[in-house]
């Protein structure tokens, strides 16, 4: 469902679920009809700036990353939780540890996965535990263009 204030900006998006969705909108982030509940709704595109604000945070690229170079641009969220641990170092250790390991489960659970769903970066199914990535070649050249800038940094 989509909220949208006085200004007509996007205040608030929901997926329908999987369950009672019928005809999802392209995976490229333009609109597209949503079948929810025998309704149909047009779904509104997310702004660039809330595509741009969701790939602001390193363990959201980590995760984009990862799903690019997954074979299926796909995994499952026990794979995705290890990859972006070793992607996004700790500073205090040079390498993972179990306790790191956990707070970057937690984060991607709470924080980052359904902040890049919301943004259509992505496609979790919670009960098969698969997280896809919904950009398809968009999504690298979003990354191509945020490591240009990470590299002067």
């Amino acid at each position: 469902m989509v909220s949208i204030d006085g200004t007509g900006k996007v205040v608030c998006m929901h997926a329908p679920s999987k369950e009672s969705q019928t005809n999802w909108a392209a995976d490229d982030g333009t609109s597209g009809d949503v079948m929810n509940a025998g309704k149909t709704e047009k779904r509104v595109p997310i702004s660039p700036d809330a595509v741009l604000l969701a790939l602001a945070d390193e363990h959201r690229r980590a995760v984009l990353r990862s799903l690019n170079s997954a074979m299926d641009q796909s995994l499952t969220f026990d794979m995705l939780v290890d990859q972006v641990a070793d992607l996004v170092c700790n500073e205090v250790a040079e390498r993972t540890t179990d306790d790191h390991r956990r707070r970057v489960r937690t984060a991607l659970h709470h924080i980052h996965l359904p902040k890049m769903e919301e943004c259509r970066l992505i496609d979790y199914d919670n009960k098969t535990k698969q997280v896809r990535t919904a950009t398809g070649e968009m999504g690298q050249e979003l990354l191509t263009v945020v490591e240009s800038y990470e590299a002067h940094e």
